[in-house]
């Protein structure tokens, strides 16, 4: 494949910006080990960088499918890539807080719809902004899913069995019922909405979450499949779904 023809995934980061006075304190954060399996299958990642957290709709027309990784919370640019992505029909990943964004972002539109009002970026962090005012908790606190310190070489205490729904795209990428994940979250998602399809551990904690509409690959896992050198079949999935749509 040509160089200019490879696939590029655009990656959301993690943000911490005005938290004080000093300009240089504004970050935004992308982790390697993303873009490493990336690059491991073949595909250009691509940081979508932000202005004072605002996104540019432009920077997500460059890319083919989107990652939206780890962290600690959930930002609005995070609705709006997944919106753009569903519109566009562009494959996109969640893993762990991004998995919890696609969920949060699935039951604001199911809410949006039964309220008959537009899809638009405006209407989804307004909502968002409103029901967390009203103290409504789209995530939980879970305990045993985070149970050592991850390092490069060990991390096996936090390997635990997740069932995968025979129906699902993930059922298709792993082609099996059960299969072992890393886990490496405090909270668990308790909302989502009436379009998406559920996977679950066996203490019923949601582990997966994807689009019932198989037009769509929009798909979020709560685990992390990363660091796990040997199997990168979930990002080569991504990218696979990405050049099916590039070639139509």
């Amino acid at each position: 494949m040509n160089k200019n023809d490879k696939i590029k995934i655009g990656i959301l980061p993690t943000s911490q910006i005005f938290t004080d006075d000093n300009p240089y304190n504004d970050i935004y954060k992308f982790y390697n080990v993303y873009t490493k399996r990336i690059y491991e299958c073949g595909a250009i990642p691509i940081g979508i960088l932000l202005n004072d957290g605002k996104l540019d709709i432009s920077s997500l027309e460059m890319c083919d499918a989107f990652l939206i990784g780890g962290g600690k919370k959930v930002e609005p640019y995070f609705f709006e890539t997944i919106n753009y992505a569903i519109k566009n029909n562009k494959p996109l990943l969640g893993i762990c807080l991004g998995m919890q964004a696609i969920a949060i972002y699935s039951y604001l539109e199911m809410i949006l719809t039964k309220e008959k009002k537009e899809l638009t970026i405006d209407n989804f962090v307004n909502l968002y902004k409103n029901l967390k005012e009203e103290e409504i908790k789209y995530l939980e606190p879970v305990a045993k899913h985070y149970n050592t310190k991850i390092t490069r070489n060990d991390y096996l205490e936090n390997i635990h069995k997740v069932k995968i729904n025979k129906d699902s795209q993930l059922y298709s990428i792993y082609q099996k019922d059960e299969i072992d994940v890393l886990s490496m979250h405090n909270y668990a998602v308790n909302k989502y909405g009436d379009m998406v399809l559920v996977n679950c551990d066996s203490d019923n904690v949601i582990e997966g979450i994807e689009y019932k509409d198989k037009d769509l690959f929009i798909l979020g896992v709560q685990w992390h499949p990363e660091p796990d050198e040997n199997n990168n079949i979930i990002f080569s999935s991504l990218i696979e779904n990405a050049k099916k749509r590039k070639k139509k």
